[in-house]
């Protein structure tokens, strides 16, 4: 039984949450900055709390996005917006451009 389930992915078996993540790569392909960043969610355990300084930082470096966080901001808010990913403000600290305290909260 476990060698049978080893040799399996289990994409293989559900065909309906690979038509669904298609069909979300599909919508993101317009916007490849805010599709790459999407896919980086996929390095954090589901369902955590994300710092938002965390992406603004990883995402400076990786995606080549401004340091100050405006346009991480924006592709946060956007993915939010798409239901694909929730924002939480756990403080509402203001700085000059955004929250300090957002944590966003990857549901996978």
């Amino acid at each position: 039984m476990v060698e049978e389930l080893s040799q399996h992915s289990i994409l293989d078996s559900n065909t309906e949450l690979l038509t669904c993540l298609q069909k979300i790569l599909n919508v993101l392909e317009d916007d490849p900055a805010i599709k790459e960043c999407f896919m980086d969610l996929g390095l954090f355990p589901e369902d955590q709390r994300i710092s938002v300084t965390t992406l603004i930082d990883m995402w400076a470096e990786s995606c080549s996005l401004d340091d100050n966080g405006t346009e991480a901001m924006a592709i946060i808010k956007k993915l939010d917006s798409m239901n694909l990913a929730n924002v939480l403000v756990a403080r509402y600290t203001y700085c000059l451009f955004f929250p300090l305290d957002y944590v966003l909260i990857y549901n996978k």
